[in-house]
């Protein structure tokens, strides 16, 4: 697709290989939106010792974004770190995001479900300060890979669903309760971490877009707006600019409904369509897993996909929802609601 500027409904957006289905979009400027594809193939390069610092190693680069590269790094003399990290990198006058989101995660650090970070450090690499935010690397890759790798289109079994979606929770919840909101929970921030026993843990990264709750002005202008990537958007954020923890959890919806079906909620041509379905259209979401889910499973994605955001449940409460706990008593509000479901399956014992 040609990069062009496009205006649409009230607002500039810069597209850069805009694809609603397969691209992951993201948007980082208030008056310009930078859409940029956030699942693009691992590019290599030769293996080069940073100048000016002897210890950090970049080896390959993993991706290109808006705030930076990333690269595989090592540092060899290291007695603390693994031998093999990320490293998150840009001149050093551009790198406020990467700061911000340094402090982001120290403040976070106690939670497994969220991915670890190292530190930083500046380097001078081609006569230029570079910021160096050292973060730990996921050698799963991230929930699109597995979701491709598995098969069967992309559909991944309910036990894993919940499994994923337990950890993605607890790691949300960990960060409400510390007074932050993520801002851009989709499958390409979600990174994979396989053990040799081949059971995978899922960590949320990328905290570029996150804000402290409540810090952010909400308005209704007519327009439409969007923040972080459109497809994993909530209607309020859309509508009205509100970035709250509940659009965190509408956007948990819309992966589980991803890892379920195979394919995003959306299904659109342009950004226009996709951001009027978002803010008005009254998707029924049960229908699209009807048969892909058992009925507690379907109440769980209910919960989370409810457009009012103060009737949408919380991360602490979804983590004793039945379908997370494991418990297969199924719940009784889908019959009185959906009763076209009640004919699904039961609840799987795992």
């Amino acid at each position: 697709m040609s990069n062009q500027l496009e205006t649409l409904i009230g607002f500039n957006l810069l597209s850069s290989g805009f694809h609603i289905g397969t691209s992951y979009i993201a948007a980082h400027d208030t008056k310009q939106y930078q859409l940029e594809v956030a699942e693009e193939d691992f590019r290599s390069s030769m293996a080069s010792s940073v100048e000016g610092s002897e210890d950090l190693v970049k080896s390959q680069v993993l991706a290109t974004r808006s705030y930076g590269t990333v690269y595989l790094a090592r540092i060899p003399h290291s007695r603390i770190l693994p031998p093999i990290i990320a490293v998150k990198s840009e001149i050093l006058s551009d790198s406020s995001s990467l700061q911000k989101e340094r402090k982001i995660l120290q403040t976070l650090s106690g939670c497994p479900e969220i991915i670890r970070c190292y530190g930083d450090r500046v380097t001078i690499e081609n006569q230029q300060q570079i910021y160096n935010l050292l973060l730990e690397y996921a050698p799963g890759g991230i929930l699109s890979d597995l979701m491709r790798s598995h098969g069967n289109r992309g559909k991944l079994p309910e036990a894993d669903v919940r499994n994923y979606s337990h950890m993605i929770l607890k790691g949300i919840c960990y960060m409400h309760q510390k007074g932050y909101v993520h801002g851009d929970i989709k499958p390409s921030n979600i990174h994979v971490f396989p053990a040799p026993d081949g059971v995978i843990s899922v960590k949320i990264a990328d905290f570029g877009l996150s804000k402290r709750s409540g810090n952010g002005e909400i308005y209704v202008d007519g327009r439409l707006h969007v923040r972080g990537t459109p497809l994993y958007a909530s209607p309020e954020s859309v509508r009205c600019n509100m970035n709250e923890p509940p659009m965190d959890i509408w956007s948990l919806g819309c992966i589980i409904v991803e890892m379920v079906t195979g394919t995003p909620v959306w299904s659109c041509t342009t950004m226009e369509d996709l951001l009027h379905k978002i803010a008005f259209d009254e998707e029924e979401f049960l229908e699209i897993v009807d048969g892909l889910m058992s009925v507690n499973g379907k109440d769980f994605v209910y919960r989370c996909l409810i457009r009012e955001p103060d009737e949408r449940w919380t991360a602490k409460m979804l983590l004793d929802h039945p379908f997370i706990v494991g418990d297969s008593k199924p719940v009784v509000m889908i019959d009185k609601f959906f009763p076209f479901l009640t004919s699904t399956p039961e609840v799987s014992h795992h």
